[in-house]
C-alpha cells in the first residue's frame, strides 16, 4: 500500500498482521527503497534494448566464456544475412574464415583478461550467402563489481566497401605510377635517339 510520512513523504510499505492470543500484530515493511532500485534497473534494462536494437553498428553479446553467442541485433543480421536464431547459441569462431578463426580466439581470452580495456581487430567473416566480408571489431569485457568476467560486448562494422573502394584508390595511383614512369622512360629514349641520329648524320 502507499503511506506517507509525518513530512508528507509518500512511501511504499507491505502490511502484515497476526494474531497472538487475544492480540493483533501488525508489522510495517517499507519496500520503497527496494522498489525504486527495481524501477531504476527496468529503466536501465529498457535504455540499453532500445540503444541495443537501434544502433547503426552490429552488436553482439556473448557468454562467460566469450565463446557463445548470447543475442545480436537487427543491424548485425542485415549486415551478414543471418536471422537471429541462426547466430544465437553459435560460437563466433563458426562465421570466421579458417584462417582468422585463431586470431577470433586470442580476442576472446584477451577480453576475458584485460579488465574492461578494449580490443580491436580486424577480421573477415562469412555471410549467409556465402560472400566474405570484412570485419572492423571493437570488443570488451563486461566484469561484475568484483571484477568477475560475466560477458562479451562486441561492436562491428562492415568495412568490405571502404576496403574495396581503398584498393581501386591503391590500384589507380599504382597504375598512374607505371604510366609517368613509362612517359618519363620514353622521353629519355627519345633523347637518347635523337642524339644518336645527329650523330650519325654527322
Amino acid at each position: 500500500v502507499v503511506a506517507y510520512t509525518k513530512s508528507g513523504e509518500k512511501r511504499n510499505v507491505e502490511i502484515t498482521g497476526s494474531l497472538a492470543d487475544d492480540s493483533i500484530i501488525v508489522l510495517f515493511n517499507d519496500l520503497t527503497q527496494r522498489l525504486d532500485a527495481e524501477a531504476a534497473l527496468r529503466r536501465s534494462e529498457q535504455l540499453f534494448r532500445t540503444v541495443f536494437d537501434n544502433a547503426p553498428v552490429g552488436i553482439m553479446l556473448n557468454d562467460k566464456n566469450a565463446l557463445e553467442i548470447i543475442t545480436v541485433n537487427k543491424a548485425l543480421c542485415d549486415m551478414t544475412g543471418y536471422k537471429p536464431e541462426e547466430l544465437i547459441g553459435r560460437n563466433p569462431v563458426d562465421f570466421i574464415i579458417e584462417s582468422d578463426k585463431e586470431k577470433t580466439l586470442e580476442m576472446s581470452d584477451r577480453i576475458r583478461h584485460q579488465n574492461r580495456l578494449p580490443v580491436r581487430f580486424h577480421l573477415r567473416g562469412i555471410r549467409a550467402d556465402g560472400g566474405l566480408l570484412s570485419i572492423e571489431a571493437f570488443a570488451t569485457g563486461i566484469f561484475d563489481a568484483d571484477g568477475n568476467f560475466l560477458n562479451g560486448l562486441c561492436l562491428i562494422w562492415d568495412v568490405t566497401e571502404r576496403e574495396q573502394m581503398e584498393d581501386q584508390i591503391r590500384q589507380s595511383e599504382k597504375m598512374r605510377a607505371i604510366g609517368q614512369l613509362a612517359g618519363g622512360m620514353a622521353h629519355d629514349f627519345n633523347n637518347l635517339l635523337t642524339s644518336i641520329i645527329g650523330n650519325a648524320e654527322m
